[in-house]
C-alpha cells in the first residue's frame, strides 16, 4: 500500500480524508485561531495560518499576523514550493524574501489533509530544532481537527437518531425515574395524547402494577427489559404494545428510561382470529386442506386427518391431495374446478372422497385459489362437506316424488298443486279432464284452466280455503270433462303455503242419472205396455159370451204369448248385459275362420234382409282367422247387422268387411241409411240410448240394450268398439279383437 501522506492531491481517497476534516465553525474555529495565535508566538513569527490541502488550492481555516485571512483566501497554486512541501509530507525550508516552512497535517488513517504554515521575514533561515519545534504545532492542529470531526460526527448521529425517533412507527417515550414524561415522539403521541404527562395516565389500570415492577428493575438495573403492556387511548381504545425499556443516562443527578415500544394490537387481533379460526377449522366435521399449486398438501385439519387415517401429529406437508380422493375425483377436479378457481377465484362442486377403509363419500367442494399481488397463484384451499346423508335424504325424497306421482298418475281424478296462485304440480288426470298437455298446465293460473262462467266460483273457492266441493262445468272439448266436481285442500310445501285441487269428472255421473232416469222410463214403458195388453186380453175374454169365447180367446192368448216372449227376452238382455259386465259370463275362446262366422249370420238374418229388400255383402278374407267366443262374436255380429238393416232403405246393401290391422282383427258394418248426428255418437253404446234417428227405422225399435251388451262383449275380449257417420250417406259401426294368434 503506497504511503498515505505522499498521496497526489487529486487522490479520491485523499479528497475524501480532506473533506472529512472540515471543521464545522463556532467552537472548533476558535480552537484552531488560538493554536495559530500561539504558534506565531513562539516560532517569533509574522505569520501562521492552518490551511487545508484542495486540488486548485488551499482553504485558510485558521490565520494570525500578516498571514491570509481565514475563511476565503487561497495559497498559490499547486507548483508553488509550499504545495509541493506539503505534497511530498515532509517539512522543508523555502529562501527567498522571506522564510516559510509548511508542516503537514495528517488526519488519524494518515492522510495529509492539510498544513501549518509559518512565515518569518527578514530572510532569516530556519533551523532544524526550530522546525521541529513547530512540527508539535502541527500535531496539535492534527488533534484538533481530529476532535472537531468526532463532535461534528457525533451530532450529526445525535440529530440522526432524533430524526429516527421523531419519524419512527414505533412509539419511543422518554421517562424520568419518577415515571413522569419527559419526551415522546408522535407515534407516541397518537396513542397516549398530547396531554399525557404521567405514566398512570395512559397504562391500562390492569396492566399498571405489572408496568410499574418492569420499569423499576430496567431503572435500577440499567439493563434492557422486554415488556408487553395495554396503553388506554384518549378516546378510550385499549392499545397492546410489547418492546423494551432500557435505562440511559442523562446529565441530570436522575436516570432516565427510554421505551421503544411497538403497537402489536393489530397483530395481536389477527392472530387471535388466525387462532380461533384455526380452532373452528380443527373443530368442524368438514374436511379443510391447503396445498401448493402442485396439489401437495401443507396444512389438512383433523376431520381430513381422520378421513385419511393419519394421526392428530402427523406431518402431512407434501402428501398428495389426491390421497383423500376416490379414484377418478381427481380428473374431474384437475380438468374442470382448478382451471375454473384460478380464472374466477374459486370453484364449487361436488366430488368423491375416499374413507381411509376404502369407501367413497360424495361431498359437496369449494376450492379458492389465492394470488399474489402480481396475479400469481399462490397456494390453493378447498373445503369438502361429507353429503352422504343429504344424498340419501334426496334420493328419498326423489323416491317418494316419483311414488307420489305414480300414484296421482293412476289416479282417474285430476290432482293439481297451486302455489300462489299458479299450478306447480298435475298429473296425467288432469291433462285428460282439462284438456291439455302437463307442461301447458304447469306455470297457469289455476283459474285460467276452467270454463269463464266457472272461474269466479274457483277463485272464491281458492281464496277461503273450500271445505267440501264445488260443481262447475268443463271446456268439454278435446276430450276434457263436461263438468268437474273441484274439491281444494291446503298444504304446505317446502314450509311455503299451498293447495290441492283434485278434479273429478262428473259428467258421466250425471249421464248416469238420465240414462237411469231413461232406464226406468223405458223399462216402465216396455213392461206396463204389454202387461197391460196382457190383462186387457185376459178381460175381455173373461166377459165375452161363452159361445164366442174359443175363437177369440186363442188369438188373443197368442197375442199375449208373443208379448211374454218380447218381455222375457228383454228381461234376458239385461241379465245377460250385467252377467258380462261384472265378468260372470266366462268366454269360450277358440281360433275361428272370419269369413265362416260373417257367413253365418248373413244366413241367419237372411229372410230379414229380404223382407226389407236389402242385400247382405261379405267382403271377409278366407284365410282371416280370429280368437274369440264364437257365440259372442255371432251375437255382436248379429246385433249390429240387424241394426243396420232396420236403417237401412230399400235396394240398398248391408257390407260386412273384416281385415288384419296391426295386431288386432277389425271388422266393419257399413249401411247407407239416414245416418248419426256427431253429438248422438258418444252415447250410442250406453243402456237404453234411443236416439232422435229411431223413428226413421223401418222395423220396431228394441229397448236401446243391444249396442250396451256389444260393448260388454267386445271389451270382454280385450278389444274395442266405435262408431263413424257421414248423415245422409252412410254409417259405419266397427270393432276390434287383439290378434291372439289365429292364422
Amino acid at each position: 500500500m503506497p504511503d498515505r501522506a505522499s498521496l497526489p492531491l487529486d487522490d479520491p481517497d485523499r479528497l475524501a480524508a480532506v473533506a472529512a476534516a472540515s471543521p464545522a465553525p463556532g467552537e472548533s474555529a476558535a480552537r484552531l485561531e488560538r493554536l495559530v495565535q500561539r504558534a506565531r508566538i513562539t516560532s517569533d513569527a509574522e505569520a501562521v495560518w492552518l490551511v487545508l490541502g484542495e486540488v486548485d488550492a488551499q482553504r485558510v481555516l485558521a490565520a494570525d499576523g500578516d498571514a491570509p485571512a481565514a475563511g476565503g483566501a487561497r495559497l498559490p497554486h499547486a507548483d508553488a514550493p509550499a504545495v509541493r512541501t506539503m505534497r511530498r509530507g515532509v517539512a522543508a525550508f523555502d529562501r527567498g524574501d522571506d522564510a516559510r516552512v509548511a508542516l503537514p497535517v495528517a488526519d488519524r488513517d494518515g492522510f495529509t489533509v492539510g498544513a501549518l504554515v509559518v512565515s518569518r521575514s527578514g530572510r532569516r533561515p530556519w533551523q532544524p530544532e526550530e522546525a521541529a519545534a513547530l512540527a508539535g504545532f502541527a500535531d496539535w492542529a492534527a488533534t484538533e481537527l481530529e476532535l472537531a470531526r468526532e463532535r461534528r460526527d457525533r451530532a450529526g448521529a445525535e440529530a440522526a437518531s432524533r430524526d429516527e425517533v421523531r419519524t419512527a412507527s414505533d412509539l419511543v417515550l422518554d421517562l424520568d425515574a419518577d415515571g413522569r414524561l419527559l419526551d415522546a415522539n408522535p407515534a407516541a403521541r397518537a396513542v397516549v395524547g398530547e396531554a399525557a404527562a404521567w405514566v398512570q395516565q395512559f397504562v391500562a389500570p390492569d396492566h399498571a402494577t405489572a408496568w410499574a415492577e418492569a420499569f423499576l428493575r430496567a431503572g435500577a438495573t440499567r439493563e434492557g427489559l422486554d415488556v408487553e403492556v395495554v396503553l388506554v387511548r384518549p378516546d378510550g381504545r385499549r392499545a397492546l404494545v410489547r418492546g423494551r425499556l432500557r435505562a440511559r443516562p442523562s446529565d441530570a443527578p436522575h436516570v432516565t428510561v427510554r421505551a421503544v415500544l411497538r403497537d402489536v394490537t393489530t397483530e395481536r387481533r389477527a392472530s387471535d382470529e388466525r387462532e380461533r379460526m384455526l380452532a373452528t377449522l380443527e373443530a368442524t366435521t368438514d374436511v379443510v386442506a391447503v396445498m401448493d399449486v402442485h396439489a401437495r398438501l401443507t396444512w389438512l385439519n383433523g376431520a381430513g386427518r381422520r378421513l385419511a387415517g393419519l394421526s392428530r401429529d402427523a406431518d402431512v406437508t407434501g402428501l398428495p391431495f389426491t390421497r383423500l380422493l376416490a379414484p377418478g375425483a381427481w380428473a374431474a377436479l384437475e380438468r374442470e374446478a382448478l382451471p375454473a378457481a384460478i380464472a374466477g377465484g374459486s370453484w364449487a362442486g361436488e366430488t368423491l372422497l375416499q374413507r381411509a377403509d376404502g369407501v367413497a363419500v360424495p361431498a359437496s367442494q369449494v376450492v379458492v385459489a389465492h394470488v399474489t399481488a402480481r396475479g400469481r397463484v399462490w397456494f390453493l384451499s378447498t373445503i369438502l362437506r361429507d353429503i352422504s346423508d343429504r344424498r340419501q335424504v334426496e334420493d328419498q325424497l326423489r323416491e317418494r316424488e316419483a311414488r307420489f306421482r305414480r300414484l296421482a298418475d293412476a289416479s282417474r281424478d285430476g290432482v293439481l298443486v297451486v302455489a300462489e296462485g299458479a299450478v306447480s304440480e298435475a298429473n296425467a288426470a288432469a291433462e285428460r279432464l282439462l284438456g291439455a298437455p302437463r307442461q301447458g298446465l304447469v306455470g297457469q293460473r289455476i283459474t285460467d284452466l276452467f270454463h269463464p262462467e266457472a272461474r269466479a266460483r274457483v277463485e272464491a273457492a281458492l281464496s277461503r280455503g273450500l271445505d267440501g266441493s264445488i260443481e262447475v262445468a268443463g271446456s268439454g272439448q278435446g276430450g276434457a270433462a263436461a263438468a268437474l266436481e273441484v274439491t281444494v285442500a291446503p298444504v304446505s310445501i317446502e314450509g311455503r303455503p299451498a293447495q290441492v285441487v283434485v278434479l273429478r269428472d262428473v259428467s258421466g255421473a250425471r249421464d248416469l242419472d238420465r240414462l237411469g232416469r231413461d232406464a226406468v222410463t223405458t223399462v216402465s214403458h216396455e213392461f206396463r205396455a204389454p202387461l197391460s195388453s196382457v190383462r186387457a186380453a185376459i178381460d175381455r175374454v173373461a166377459t165375452m159370451p161363452e159361445v164366442a169365447v174359443q175363437r177369440v180367446a186363442i188369438d188373443l192368448l197368442r197375442a199375449a204369448t208373443d208379448t211374454l216372449d218380447r218381455l222375457g227376452r228383454l228381461v234376458g238382455d239385461l241379465l245377460d248385459l250385467e252377467r258380462l259386465q261384472v265378468g260372470a259370463a266366462p268366454l269360450a275362446l277358440a281360433s275361428l275362420a272370419a269369413d265362416d262366422v260373417v257367413r253365418a249370420v248373413a244366413d241367419g238374418l237372411r229372410p230379414v234382409a229380404e223382407s226389407l229388400a236389402v242385400a247382405i255383402v261379405a267382403d271377409v278374407p278366407d284365410d282371416l282367422r280370429v280368437v274369440a267366443d264364437r257365440d259372442r262374436l255371432l251375437q255382436v255380429l248379429t246385433n249390429l247387422v240387424s241394426n243396420a238393416l232396420r236403417f237401412s232403405p230399400a235396394g240398398a246393401a248391408v257390407t260386412v268387411r273384416a281385415a288384419r290391422t296391426g295386431d288386432a282383427v277389425r271388422f266393419e258394418i257399413e249401411d247407407r241409411g239416414p245416418g248419426i248426428a256427431p253429438d248422438e255418437l258418444p252415447r250410442l253404446f250406453g243402456r237404453f240410448v234411443r236416439l232422435d234417428n229411431v223413428a226413421l227405422a223401418r222395423t220396431d225399435a228394441g229397448a236401446g240394450l243391444g249396442l250396451a251388451i256389444s260393448r260388454s262383449i267386445v271389451e270382454r275380449h280385450r278389444g274395442r268398439i266405435g262408431a263413424t257417420s257421414r248423415p245422409g250417406e252412410c254409417t259405419v259401426f266397427w270393432f276390434e279383437l287383439p290378434d291372439l294368434g289365429g292364422t
